[in-house]
């Protein structure tokens, strides 16, 4: 969990090489549906992003996306300031 923010060790070829394993280069008994937790802002490679352009593919590599969004949203008016930006 938590490749690709900004304060996270790893490089997008690392990352992506390990996601391949889990999904198509393991061993069928080790394969998986995966789940990455990335930043809120990893749509847009924004404010909590990594800015590298190859974390765009990483993150459209995984079989399901969790953003992380814990804190960034106190009340109904930041909900639609968040959902109005387009992170």
């Amino acid at each position: 969990w938590g490749f690709g923010f900004r304060t996270r060790f790893g490089e997008p070829a690392q990352v992506a090489k390990l996601i391949d394993w889990f999904q198509s280069t393991a061993d069928e008994k080790y394969r998986v549906t995966l789940m990455g937790g990335v930043p809120t802002t990893w749509r847009t490679l924004g404010r909590d992003s990594k800015k590298e352009d190859a974390w765009a593919s990483v993150y459209r590599s995984f079989d399901i996306i969790s953003p992380w969004a814990v804190g960034r949203m106190q009340d109904i008016d930041s909900v639609d300031r968040f959902r109005e930006s387009k992170n």
